[in-house]
């Protein structure tokens, strides 16, 4: 019974409880000047600062896409005129290659020509020395056989 006894008289209002609660709103506002204040402070360059850093990072992201995408097209620009490049030498060996090639054989077709025209000669004069040799024999052959019949 003593702790029931105890209640009311905790209930009623009194001069502690003006007390406690001068106490409280004191602590309250010191807390507030000296703990709560820098603390919500300190959260919002901390979040000002976050919220820098995200649009910093975006920037730097786009900037960073933005790049990318011009190496690529300088990438893919190169590339077309290495192949070019590849292309326009490989035209050039052709020509080249075809040219010396048209120059060998306009030489050896001049050399064959050349090459008939001196067996087309030699056939000539080995003609003309039959011919020679065969009116000659012919004439021997004519001189022995009129020379035999006259005997």
């Amino acid at each position: 019974m003593y702790i029931l006894a105890g209640i009311p008289e905790a209930l009623q209002l009194n001069g502690s409880i003006v007390a406690v609660m001068i106490i409280f709103l004191l602590y309250h506002f010191i807390m507030k000047f000296l703990f709560y204040s820098p603390i919500e402070k300190i959260l919002r360059k901390r979040a000002e600062l976050t919220v820098k850093r995200f649009e910093k990072v975006n920037k730097l992201s786009a900037e960073y896409e933005k790049l990318m995408e011009e190496y690529e097209s300088s990438l893919k620009d190169a590339r077309l005129e290495g192949m070019k490049l590849v292309e326009e030498v490989r035209k050039k060996a052709l020509k080249s290659k075809d040219e010396r090639l048209e120059k060998v054989m306009e030489e050896e077709k001049r050399k064959l020509e050349s090459h008939k025209m001196e067996i087309l000669e030699s056939v000539e004069k080995g003609k003309k020395i039959l011919e020679e040799e065969s009116v000659k024999i012919a004439e021997e052959i004519v001189s022995k056989f009129l020379a035999g019949s006259t005997k």
